[in-house]
């Protein structure tokens, strides 16, 4: 099942310029065609009531008719120019980072950037479990490498962490506090289990750790 974006306490957001001219090229490029403010549509509309007030009294002798009816008229149809000019919403869930790799071969930070939350950050976590992913975002910006690595470093420290029964955000801060000091050294980071097959990161993202930082192939940046 699909999380919600995790969040972090001090609302740190991550900025990455290649990863934020793909998500405004893609969002430029699904927006729907510039539309028209509807204002000739309006005048039409307008001119139509005239004429057809002026018909109907001609015709009928009723002021009341010859008004009250192109008025109904006129107004239905402003109401559906108006709600025409209501761009629709953009796709959601759309795995836009797909030919990249997913979103998981973004930078760690992405983890919690509402940029990419719907373009593909969601499906990647969504057999993620809760705490984990909670200790995840706590961890992605001292992390540094790609999201995937990322999640993979948070399963090895809880499968070598005493939980002594938490649970919870208990469970969450005891991850939290082994990651960190696992990124400082401080702690030799569990194994790493047989991977099925490379997913190097994308995009480059400097640690917040000193002396760490995440390798790119060049070749990356030429996709």
């Amino acid at each position: 099942m699909p999380h919600q974006m995790p969040a972090r306490s001090d609302g740190w957001q991550p900025r990455t310029s290649a990863v934020d001219t793909i998500v405004s090229h893609y969002r430029a490029t699904v927006a729907p065609d510039r539309r028209s403010d509807g204002e000739n549509e309006l005048a039409a509309l307008l001119l139509l009531a005239v004429v057809a007030c002026a018909a109907l009294f001609t015709y009928t002798g009723s002021v009341a008719l010859a008004t009250i009816v192109p008025l109904l008229l006129a107004g239905g149809g402003a109401a559906v120019v108006v709600g025409s000019q209501r761009p629709p919403s953009l796709p959601v869930d759309v795995d836009l980072f797909a030919p990249r790799g997913g979103a998981g071969t973004l930078p760690a930070g992405y983890l919690v950037s509402p940029a990419v939350w719907n373009l593909g950050m969601r499906q990647r976590t969504a057999a993620v479990s809760g705490p984990h992913l909670a200790a995840a975002a706590d961890l992605c910006r001292e992390y540094p490498g790609s999201v995937n690595g990322l999640l993979e470093f948070v399963a090895r420290i809880d499968a070598g962490t005493e939980s002594h029964g938490a649970t919870g955000q208990a469970r969450v801060t005891q991850l939290v506090r082994a990651g960190v000091a696992a990124l400082a050294g401080d702690a030799p980071e569990p194994p790493r289990p047989m991977s099925l097959g490379p997913q190097p990161p994308i995009f480059h993202q400097t640690s917040r750790v000193q002396g760490t930082t995440a390798k790119v192939p060049a070749s990356a940046h030429r996709r």
